[in-house]
């Protein structure tokens, strides 16, 4: 999957870096749910990467018609020969030289199934391409065709995030491709493209003359393809000129004068009828020749908790998993690359779906994939479609991982909604025993809650010289002046203003020459800037902004001590993190710290108040500052630690046998399937989104019930079951109407999240 925030016009979808999954059919004589219609004419070798991004498709239930247009180039005819042989889904059929536009027509009237993909011979496909804008316009009827951004590559490099959400623009100017996915009844509707068009341009009459009869489409935010550039399109296309557009303008103002005197119509016109058609998506089942697991995550954020994903990712698929993520909730997703280079399998599902589509969403992606165990972690969409997935496949396994109890939200967060709905789950996970011991005390069964640390690598996290000295040049900091560093979202939770006041007390009493380093972001950045300046601490207090991982494995080895003096935690992963690099540890006695966290390598400090609380932290830096070999030695000993207990190499063992056991379990349960409840349980979770979507915007608290963080947990108490917060689980028009509350939206997740991370609204 393409990270259009993160470009990398090298990885493309027939790059040898790129993840695969083995995206074959288990049939390749289902009739077909798309046609694939391409244009060829003398292609060459480069229709080979062409083949190369269809053949890789997570959606296979597709027929390839490559229509040949009169090509007289030997390597190009043998390149078609040897794509037809290679499978029987593939047709070629011949023509004289007529176009492209004409080449598609033929290839339209000969199509099998109720969907065209268009795609010219040298661009290239993502892997999820298809299977996306399948499930796209099966859910919106409205809509007669679908595509997405594109990369432009080759001989110019570029993002395209234009497209049919642009409707006005394309009276001027042609904003989108002809690589899009079509109803077929819009070919019969409009009867295909203008075949006279010879020269160019002909996808942009296409579009206009679809405006003209009042279809539309539309463009999903994602990277769907690749579309190659050369040096000079107008040496193929000669209307492909700045006279050639100027020209197709005036000939299309009288071609379709209404269109230019009334707009394009942005009413939604009906195309397949109101009931979606299900009909179109098909099962697409693929073979097996590893496990499968199904993530269902939140979002790819930065955090703690996402990189502890990206190491489970890695540690399952070196155990022979093949993994599909979906994530549930809207973002930028800027961890997307990261999970990218792991699995090309993923699954944003507020980019193509909506509320009520997302049960039949998953209930496909179990079937077409075939999934060993299904494994949620921090997503509330997820826990409220546990029930619904258990009730379709009682022996699927499904499991759960939660990191840490937070008692301001939902009466204990995550853990809280995983044991209220034990019944569904084969096996809990927690990250510590401490949540584990909680969980068991909330309701969850003893003998179905395990302990599995999230661990860190000491092959990355490690003393390291070089870039100990390479920081420290960077950051102008002397080579033995102590570091401290924080690395963390810049958040109430983790408290950098009290660590900021800690810092103030420690230079008031003029110890040694130490320096802070706060890598990260955050809500509080400004308020931190602004203490640091009002209290003249610009020469202690370096900001060095949020770091990728590798960054800031370099950090811990600049630096001697990490306070994090959070309000709550599981387990920080910065505490793994540090241990491993050979730095102290001095953070808050919350959660499960002590678990990790001892007297040999550092310190835990019981909170209190604030006051007593940065007394307690000034106290046990005073004494380290002053004794730099203890912090050497609690540094060494906090590594062996790791090594011995906590090493990521041990985590794909460690969760395989939590696996397991969930597998297990899940053979000990009623196999049969009571369609009635499969229904109502398919039927309640939109309803029940939707419904509880409406409760929380409009704040519709009981009478007299103070709207305050009691009433908020009384909320949640009497909707656990309604548990969708996520933005997007309102439908697009109420999405489109609430966007004017966008600041009042976010101040709610501030009072949900109690200040902590948040989606923005968009």
């Amino acid at each position: 999957m393409f990270d259009s925030n993160r470009p990398r016009y090298d990885f493309t979808p027939s790059s040898a870096e790129r993840p695969a999954f083995f995206y074959t059919p288990k049939s390749k004589q289902s009739a077909p749910i798309v046609s694939i219609v391409t244009p060829f004419y003398n292609a060459g070798a480069i229709f080979k990467e062409t083949a190369q991004s269809v053949f890789a498709q997570s959606f296979q239930q597709w027929e390839w018609i490559i229509v040949d247009d009169g090509s007289t180039d030997p390597e190009s005819l043998s390149v078609l020969e040897l794509c037809a042989e290679s499978d029987p889904r593939v047709r070629i059929l011949r023509q004289e030289n007529s176009g492209p536009g004409a080449s598609r027509n033929t290839g339209w009237r000969a199509a099998r199934a109720k969907l065209l993909m268009l795609l010219d011979s040298d661009d290239l496909l993502e892997p999820t391409a298809i299977g996306k804008l399948v499930w796209y316009l099966t859910t919106h009827p409205e809509d007669a065709f679908a595509n997405g951004f594109s990369v432009g590559f080759g001989a110019n490099e570029y993002v395209w995030r234009n497209g049919f959400h642009e409707r006005s623009l394309f009276l001027t100017e042609n904003r989108a491709n002809p690589i899009s996915l079509l109803r077929i009844e819009l070919f019969e509707a409009i009867q295909g493209f203008e075949k006279s068009i010879k020269t160019g341009l002909e996808d942009w009459d296409f579009w206009l003359r679809c405006a003209d009869r009042s279809y539309w489409g539309s463009t999903i935010p994602e990277v769907t393809y690749w579309y190659r550039r050369r040096e000079n399109h107008s040496d193929r296309w000669k209307s492909w000129t700045s006279a050639g557009t100027r020209r197709f303008i005036e000939n299309a103002r009288k071609k379709y004068p209404e269109l230019y005197k009334n707009g394009i119509d942005t009413r939604p016109r009906t195309i397949i009828g109101q009931n979606n058609n299900w009909d179109l998506i098909g099962t697409n089942k693929l073979k097996k020749k590893q496990r499968r697991i199904l993530l269902i995550f939140p979002w790819l954020e930065m955090g703690g908790a996402d990189q502890f994903n990206i190491s489970l990712i890695k540690a399952i698929k070196e155990k022979n998993w093949e993994v599909t993520i979906v994530c549930t909730h809207p973002c930028k997703h800027p961890w997307l690359s990261e999970f990218a280079s792991e699995t090309p399998d993923i699954f944003i599902l507020d980019h193509f779906l909506e509320i009520a589509d997302v049960p039949r969403f998953l209930e496909y992606l179990v079937i077409s994939r075939g999934f060993d165990l299904v494994l949620t972690s921090q997503s509330l969409m997820g826990y409220f479609h546990v029930p619904f997935l258990k009730e379709r496949f009682p022996a699927l396994p499904i499991a759960d991982y939660t990191h840490m109890v937070e008692m301001h939200w939902l009466g204990g967060g995550y853990p809280s909604v995983s044991a209220q709905n034990s019944d569904f789950f084969d096996l809990q996970i927690a990250a510590s025993e401490q949540v584990r011991g909680w969980m068991i005390e909330n309701g969850a069964k003893a003998d179905c809650v395990v302990t599995r640390y999230i661990n860190v690598s000491t092959t990355v996290f490690k003393p390291n010289e070089a870039a100990r000295e390479s920081w420290r040049k960077r950051l102008g900091i002397p080579r033995d002046a102590p570091v401290i560093v924080f690395p963390a979202r810049f958040v109430p939770q983790k408290r950098p203003l009290l660590l900021l006041e800690i810092v103030r007390r420690l230079r008031l009493r003029k110890l040694a020459d130490f320096r802070l380093i706060c890598a990260g972001d955050g809500e509080l950045l400004e308020a931190m800037k602004e203490f640091v300046a009002k209290h003249r601490l610009g020469q202690t207090v370096l900001f060095v902004g949020p770091q990728s991982n590798s960054a800031v494995a370099e950090l811990f080895a600049a630096s001697d001590i990490l306070v994090l003096p959070s309000s709550y935690e599981g387990i920080a992963l910065a505490i793994y993190e540090a241990m491993a690099a050979g730095v102290a540890v001095l953070a808050s006695d919350v959660g499960g710290q002590s678990e990790l966290v001892t007297r040999e390598c550092g310190e835990l400090v019981k909170l209190r108040n604030e006051e007593e609380d940065a007394e307690s932290f000034v106290a046990v830096l005073s004494g380290w500052l002053r004794d730099p070999q203890s912090i050497k030695r609690m540094g060494m000993a906090g590594r062996d630690i790791v090594a011995r207990k906590f090493d990521l190499a041990l985590l794909g063992s460690q969760m395989e046998s939590a696996f397991e056991i969930a597998i297990a379990k899940a053979k000990t349960r009623p196999k049969a399937v009571d369609t009635a409840k499969v229904e109502h349980a398919r039927s309640t979770a939109t309803k029940h989104s939707e419904t509880y979507w409406s409760y929380i915007w409009r704040m519709n608290w009981p009478a007299g019930e103070a709207r305050t963080h009691s009433g908020v947990y009384a909320a949640w108490t009497r909707l656990f079951n309604l548990l969708w917060v996520e933005y997007w689980s309102a439908s697009a028009s109420i999405r489109t109407a609430l966007r004017p509350y966008k600041k009042r939206l976010n101040r709610l997740y501030r009072l949900f999240r109690g200040g902590g991370r948040r989606p923005t609204a968009t």
